[in-house]
C-alpha cells in the first residue's frame, strides 16, 4: 500500500494504476508516452519526483526509474540536477527532413538536393558503358555483398583524397550514409546506450536513435564546433558510449572543427574508449583536406564517406570504413538490413571515380555552390561571404528574438516556400536561440532562389518589427 494519501494531493500526472501490466517499467512507460504525445502533459511539464510516483502506484522505485530512462532515451523527457524531469520541450517536433509533398508551386528550400541535374550527362554515359560490359550479369547477383575488390579498391583511393588510409577489407559499400548510420547503430549500439552528439546535429540521425531507444547527449558548440572542453565534462558525468560528428560543414550548422579541436577530440575519445562515427558527407566543399578524426583514433571509428551530395544522389552508395573489431557485427547488420548494395550502382560509381568524372561534377557544384551563397549574402547582408571559408549547400540563419524556426517554418510553407526549422535539429533542453536552415542547392535556379529568400526576409523582416512594435513603450503615455 502507498505511504502516503495523495486523495487530494497535486500531481503533474496521476497515472492509472489498474492499466499497468507485466513487464510493469515498459507499460508506465507507455503510460507516460501516451500523455506526452497527446498533449496532456505539455512541453516543459514537470513531473513528479519518481520516488512520489512510487509510492502513489505502490511501486519499486527502480520500476519508476526505468519507465523515464526508456522515455528520455527517446526524447521524450529530460532531467536537471537538483531540480527534477520535464517533458521535453520539442517532443512533438518530427525529426525527419525529407518531404515527399515537394510540388511545382512550391519552392524548396528545405531538403538539401544538391544540384541534381548537374553531372547527369557523365552519369548517363557511365551508365551506357556497363550496360555493355561483357560481364554485366555478374553485378545483377547477390555476389559480394560488402562490395567487390575492384569497388572497393576505387573506394580506397577516393578516401584517401579526404585523408584516410585503409586496406579494402576495412571498406564496406553501403546504399548511401543513412544506411551506414542504421547498420551501426543496429548492429554496435543498444537500446539505452548513450551517444554524444553537437547540440545541432543532422535531424534524421535524432530519428534514427529515437527508433532504436538510444539516448543522445548534447555538447555545447560554438562557431567552430563542438568544445572539447564540454566534451571531456560531458564523458566524465554522462559516460557516452559513443560521439557522432560531422567535423567539415556540419548539417545543419555549418562548423567546421579545425585541427586543435580534432586531436582534442581524438584524444577524448582514445582515453575514453568511446566509438566514434564520423559523419564527413560533406568533405569535398572544403578547399583543402583536413585530417579526419577516424584517422587519429583509427581503432575506434567508423569513417562514412558518402557520395550523395558530392556525385549523384539517385546512385545509393556510400564507403563505410569499419574498424576490425566491429566487423562480424558490420557484416550482420549489412546482411540483416539490405542483403546487398547493389553492385551495379557501385560500378557505375566507380567508373566515375576512375574516369574522373566524379572530380570534374564535384567542381562544377562547388562552383555552382559559391553563385547561389552571393544571391543568399545578397539578400541576408548579415551573412557576408567574406566570412564564409568555403562554398555551402545551406545556411544556418538566426531568427529574431522571441521567434521560433517553427513559426517561421509555417509561414513560409503558407506562402509557397518550404524550409526547415532549428527545432528539427536540437537535441538537449531548451535552446537559447532559433534558426532556419536555408537549403539554396535546391531551387530550379538562382531566380526562383531569390524569390524564396525574399519571401523568408519579409517574413523575418515583419516578425522583427511587430516584435519591437510589442515591446515599444505607448509613446501616448509621454506625451511630447
Amino acid at each position: 500500500m502507498p505511504v502516503n494519501s495523495f486523495e487530494h494531493y497535486p500531481m503533474t500526472w496521476k497515472p492509472d494504476r489498474a492499466a499497468l501490466h507485466k513487464p510493469v517499467y515498459r507499460s508506465l512507460a507507455k503510460l507516460l508516452e501516451e500523455a506526452i504525445v497527446s498533449g496532456r502533459l505539455p512541453p516543459n511539464t514537470r513531473l513528479p519526483p519518481q520516488r512520489e510516483l512510487a509510492d502513489y502506484l505502490d511501486l519499486n522505485l527502480s520500476t519508476v526509474t526505468q519507465a523515464f530512462a526508456i522515455c528520455e532515451a527517446r526524447g521524450l523527457l529530460y532531467g536537471i540536477t537538483g531540480k527534477g524531469t520535464f517533458v521535453a520541450h520539442n517532443r512533438d517536433v518530427e525529426n525527419t527532413v525529407y518531404d515527399f509533398a515537394n510540388g511545382a508551386a512550391v519552392i524548396d528550400l528545405a531538403t538539401i538536393q544538391p544540384f541534381e541535374q548537374t553531372g547527369q550527362a557523365q552519369v548517363r554515359a557511365c551508365l551506357e558503358s556497363v550496360l555493355n560490359y561483357s560481364k554485366t550479369g555478374e553485378l545483377l547477383s547477390y555476389k559480394d555483398p560488402f562490395g567487390t575488390f575492384y569497388h572497393r579498391s576505387a573506394a580506397r583511393g577516393w578516401l584517401e583524397n579526404w585523408g584516410i588510409s585503409c586496406a579494402e577489407d576495412d571498406i564496406y559499400m553501403t546504399s548511401g550514409i543513412q544506411h551506414a548510420l542504421s547498420v551501426i547503430l543496429l548492429s554496435v549500439f543498444q537500446a539505452g546506450d548513450k551517444i554524444a552528439v553537437d547540440e545541432y546535429t543532422y535531424a534524421n540521425f535524432i530519428s534514427l536513435a529515437k527508433m532504436r531507444g538510444i539516448k543522445l547527449v548534447p555538447v555545447k558548440s560554438d562557431s567552430n564546433g563542438i568544445l572539447p572542453g564540454s566534451l571531456e565534462k560531458m564523458v566524465q558525468t554522462e559516460k557516452p558510449r559513443g560521439l557522432y560528428l560531422i567535423p567539415s560543414c556540419n548539417n545543419p550548422s555549418n562548423t567546421c572543427l579545425d585541427m586543435r579541436r580534432r586531436m582534442d577530440i581524438a584524444r577524448i575519445i582514445t582515453g575514453n574508449r568511446m566509438i566514434l562515427i564520423e559523419d564527413d558527407v560533406y568533405a569535398f566543399l572544403l578547399p583543402a583536406c583536413m585530417t579526419p578524426i577516424s584517422a587519429l583514433a583509427p581503432g575506434q571509428s567508423f569513417y562514412l564517406c558518402g557520395l550523395s551530395k558530392s556525385i549523384c544522389s539517385g546512385l545509393r552508395v556510400g564507403y563505410a570504413v569499419c574498424p576490425a573489431s566491429y566487423r562480424t557485427e558490420m557484416e550482420r547488420g549489412m546482411i540483416n538490413t539490405n542483403l546487398k548494395t547493389s553492385s551495379f550502382d557501385a560500378e557505375v560509381m566507380t567508373e566515375l571515380i576512375r574516369s574522373g568524372a566524379a572530380r570534374k561534377i564535384i567542381a562544377k557544384k562547388v562552383s555552382l555552390a559559391q553563385k547561389r551563397n552571393a544571391v543568399f549574402d545578397q539578400v541576408f547582408r548579415q551573412e557576408a561571404s567574406g566570412k564564409r571559408q568555403f562554398p555551402v549547400f545551406s545556411h544556418w540563419l538566426e531568427l529574431p528574438d522571441g521567434f521560433t524556426g517553427a513559426d517561421l517554418e509555417g509561414e513560409a510553407k503558407k506562402r509557397g516556400v518550404r524550409v526547415w526549422g532549428s527545432e528539427r535539429f536540437f537535441v538537449g533542453k531548451e535552446p537559447g536561440r532559433s534558426y532556419l536552415r536555408v537549403a539554396s542547392c535546391s531551387a530550379r535556379d538562382e531566380k526562383q532562389l531569390k524569390e524564396g529568400l525574399d519571401v523568408l526576409s519579409r517574413l523575418i523582416g515583419r516578425s522583427a518589427q511587430d516584435q519591437r512594435e510589442e515591446t515599444a513603450p505607448d509613446s501616448s503615455l509621454f506625451p511630447t
